[in-house]
């Protein structure tokens, strides 16, 4: 899914970086500036997507954070959204349904 949605982004545009788990991804926001926005999984090794993105709010990280998981139980939508995700997509989710969230969370 990281590839997907690297490919469908890149080609439309958007700068993207990704990394392979939590722990990187943590590595990579305190040595870069912050990026417009960031897509998640929640189930990731060394660290999930619930802890980076607490962490990334208990740090002042205020850009849009998005989820992408498999899990479609509403009680993992909701503790995404306890943690301070912005928004929470499905997989499944097609790319015309990700570029639209991606350009109304980069352009607000």
């Amino acid at each position: 899914i990281r590839r997907r949605l690297e490919v469908s982004l890149s080609n439309n545009g958007y700068t993207v970086y990704t990394c392979r788990d939590g722990l990187e991804a943590w590595s990579w926001l305190q040595s870069n500036s912050a990026p417009a926005m960031m897509i998640t999984d929640v189930e990731m090794p060394g660290m999930d997507g619930f802890t980076l993105i607490s962490k990334c709010r208990e740090n002042g990280i205020t850009i849009p954070i998005m989820v992408s998981s498999s899990r479609l139980s509403e009680e993992w939508g909701k503790e995404a959204r306890r943690v301070g995700a912005t928004d929470y997509l499905t997989k499944g989710f097609t790319t015309p349904e990700l570029l639209e969230k991606v350009k109304m969370y980069i352009n607000q």
